[in-house]
């Protein structure tokens, strides 16, 4: 969901045990500061019959975190977190993503076994840990087997807490929720972000002159309009009513003034018929950007609102 239901949720209403059959080759982020570690286990997915794992190694937490933020956390279908001499970085990775529900299933590998240090990285988020010293072909892929299974049936939980039912896009909690994570990392790492509100114009003349069954396909066909638009990365949820947001990462104003004018020219080109009616759309659009200063995400959406109102057409 993010430009569908959402990229919030890779994942097919077939289930967990769907997921698993059909998938045949595994993208794995490998964080683990030690070499040979890192070769033994890789060699030891390469053995893994029917499954092929395309391993991205990095050395340190910084590393991988470079990573993500290059990928984005999505290019990886699991990730494996080594001990890193027992100084806590790994588990400190660990706890940093493990509320993030893009970010894949972790696995820690322990140096050694240790009560302790395998709770800790529970605790921390890890989906299982396992022990260095006693790694085995069938270890290891069962606790993978194990670990993407439970993070899809994770994921179709939240999808269904998530989700709009009338558009099938994702609903306001989830926009604050993603918005919030978008805007704390483009503060981070310095990205750009932009936000577009999106409103149906005079939809209450369309709900009252032809219903509320009419006014649904109107906000569906806007729905499409603004999907065939977007990329894959951006985030595009139901604000409420006929106001729909655009979070867009990676954006700077100008870029989101462009799009603001392909949709509008989309929504135009896309009436909508009711017997011999035919229903022409419009829709208003207020842009926000990360360079307006605002210190949070609803902030920036309160600078999106008031673009949008100045936006909207006069009522004559």
């Amino acid at each position: 969901m993010l430009k569908d239901s959402s990229k919030l949720l890779n994942c097919h209403l077939g289930g967990a045990e769907g997921i698993m059959r059909s998938m045949t080759s595994y993208s794995v982020l490998f964080v683990e500061d030690n070499e040979e570690d890192y070769l033994q286990v890789n060699a030891l997915l390469e053995q893994i019959p029917g499954t092929e794992y395309r391993v991205r190694w990095a050395r340190t937490v910084e590393d991988a975190e470079t990573l993500v933020v290059e990928s984005d956390p999505q290019a990886f279908d699991l990730c494996l977190v080594g001990d890193h001499a027992g100084e806590g970085a790994g588990i400190r990775f660990i706890s940093a993503h493990s509320a993030d529900i893009e970010f894949p299933p972790m696995i820690f590998l322990a140096d050694q076994a240790d009560a302790d240090i395998d709770q800790a990285a529970l605790d921390a988020g890890a989906m299982d840990y396992l022990h260095k010293s006693e790694l085995s072909l069938s270890l290891v892929e069962r606790s993978i087997r194990y670990c993407v299974a439970q993070h899809a049936t994770k994921q179709e939980l939240v999808k269904l807490a998530t989700i709009d039912p009338l558009t099938g896009i994702l609903n306001r909690r989830a926009l604050y929720d993603l918005g919030d994570k978008e805007f704390d990392r483009a503060t981070r790492y310095g990205h750009p972000l932009s936000l577009l509100l999106i409103a149906v114009d005079r939809f209450k003349d369309v709900n009252g002159t032809f219903g509320h069954e009419v006014g649904d396909k109107a906000l569906h066909s806007v729905v499409a309009t603004v999907l065939a638009a977007i990329r894959e990365t951006d985030v595009f949820g139901r604000f409420g009513g006929s106001e729909f947001l655009l979070i867009l990462p990676h954006t700077d104003v100008g870029g989101a003034s462009l799009l603001a004018e392909r949709i509008k020219d989309g929504v135009k080109k896309q009436p909508i018929m009711q017997g011999s009616a035919v229903i022409e759309l419009s829709v208003s659009c207020g842009v926000s950007a990360t360079s307006e200063q605002a210190g949070f995400f609803d902030e920036l959406v309160v600078c999106a609102d008031r673009a949008l109102y100045q936006d909207k057409p006069t009522v004559v």
